[in-house]
């Protein structure tokens, strides 16, 4: 059995909504135990439902092999496949293990509809990961971005999420941090 105190003076003085010190995510934010290489010059990602707000990055875990590598984020709506927002393609130096994140330069206002999280990069070597997911979950378009994305799918859930202000009346989002 676990039990959490909370101070009377904290509930009394709070400042709510309360909400995780990092941010809201919609997304998968675990380090997934698959990956996989070989995905340059191809836009991939994962299908995720969409939160109240406006939608100010994306966020992705990968190992680099090389000391400078670009890539860039976007975001797809799914019904359509229609590109709603993109990154810069920027690098991002260093070698490992890493969560990488792209913030869009206007971020777009975002519902509680499926949405494709994407990353894209010209680089071969660097892996992506990623665990099961649900039936064509995951999403592969050839390219660059393609506006509209022309997907194949996958089982994957790629180990990305998006980053994203809240907006209206969404209290499904209400998180405590102790």
């Amino acid at each position: 059995k676990l039990t959490v105190e909370i101070p009377q003076e904290f509930l009394d003085n709070a400042v709510y909504p309360i909400r995780h010190a990092t941010g809201l995510t919609f997304g998968y934010t675990i380090e997934g135990t698959s990956y996989i290489t070989g995905w340059d010059y191809r836009t991939v990602g994962s299908l995720f439902t969409g939160k109240l707000g406006t939608a100010d990055s994306v966020s992705f875990y990968i190992f680099k092999f090389t000391t400078s590598d670009y890539f860039k984020s976007a975001i797809y709506i799914h019904s359509d496949s229609t590109l709603l927002v993109y990154s810069n393609f920027i690098s991002k130096s260093g070698t490992g293990f890493m969560w990488v994140t792209r913030s869009f330069t206007t971020p777009p206002n975002i519902s509680i509809i499926d949405y494709i999280l994407t990353v894209f990069t010209t680089s071969s070597g660097t892996r992506l990961y990623y665990d099961s997911g649900d039936t064509n979950q995951g999403h592969v378009a050839s390219g660059n971005l393609p506006n509209p994305g022309i997907f194949t799918h996958n089982n994957r859930k790629y180990s990305m999420y998006c980053t994203y202000t809240a907006g209206g009346n969404n209290n499904n989002d209400l998180l405590m941090m102790f």
